[in-house]
């Protein structure tokens, strides 16, 4: 029987806290793209905070020092495994650590920012169910149900990026229009006119890389720009 849409993930969440938990530097990446309100199983989403929070503080990260953090939050006592509710508390947190595997955890993450996507579409989905049933003009469902539906996250399957909205893109991509429009410079020139024209600069958040075989001048080439930027 296929498992109700609005629990699943939870194993794929508990394999990502439990990769962090044996290789904390990976929440650094993570936590990127993966927020609290993507977790549906409760005592994993306290787990998820308690990290960020011990990581904002620069303190390390294990099932001690988050039991530490839970307890502080009072969650600790009644915080159990989604599928092992017989241990409770730092036990739990023990058995916790061994699931999922660190090299495995972007691929967690994806699936658990999917399962989120699909949780969020199926509540709008039932929501425009009883929407049909009342005497709302069909023209206006649809266009709440787009608007809705537009701002759920989800994540490239072609390619690794953050995730954005639809909406978030739209407005993203009008404010640099506008900007342009008026004629503000959205880049930072590297003071090579071929390559600015090429690439239209070096644009926030965008990532350039500089690639070519040994002795080919890479550092000196990027040592350059550096200093055009400065100078300018």
């Amino acid at each position: 029987m296929t498992e109700d849409v609005t629990i699943q993930g939870r194993d794929q969440e508990a394999a990502l806290i439990g990769s962090i938990l044996r290789k904390p530097a990976i929440l650094d990446e993570m936590q990127e793209t993966i927020k609290p309100d993507h977790f549906q199983y409760i005592p994993y989403r306290n787990v998820w905070e308690a990290m960020v929070e011990l990581r904002t503080r620069e303190m390390g990260i294990d099932t001690i020092t988050v039991g530490d953090e839970l307890e502080r939050r009072g969650c600790l006592n009644n915080w159990s495994l989604h599928d092992k509710a017989s241990s409770s508390g730092r036990v739990a947190l023990t058995f916790l650590r061994e699931l999922g595997q660190p090299i495995n955890a972007k691929s967690y993450a994806d699936n658990i920012i999917d399962y989120a996507a699909k949780r969020a579409a199926f509540q709008i989905i039932n929501k425009a169910a009883n929407w049909l049933q009342s005497g709302r003009r069909a023209g206006d469902i649809l266009q709440d149900i787009e608007k809705q539906l537009s701002e759920i996250a989800t994540t490239d399957s072609k390619a690794s990026k953050h995730t954005m909205t639809i909406s978030e893109a739209v407005t993203s991509a009008y404010l640099v229009t506008d900007s342009a429009s008026q004629g503000n410079k959205n880049y930072i020139e590297t003071g090579y006119k071929d390559i600015d024209n090429l690439i239209t600069g070096l644009c926030a958040p965008d990532f350039t890389l500089v690639a070519a075989r040994p002795g080919q001048g890479k550092t000196a080439f990027l040592a350059s720009v550096i200093h055009n930027i400065i100078k300018s």
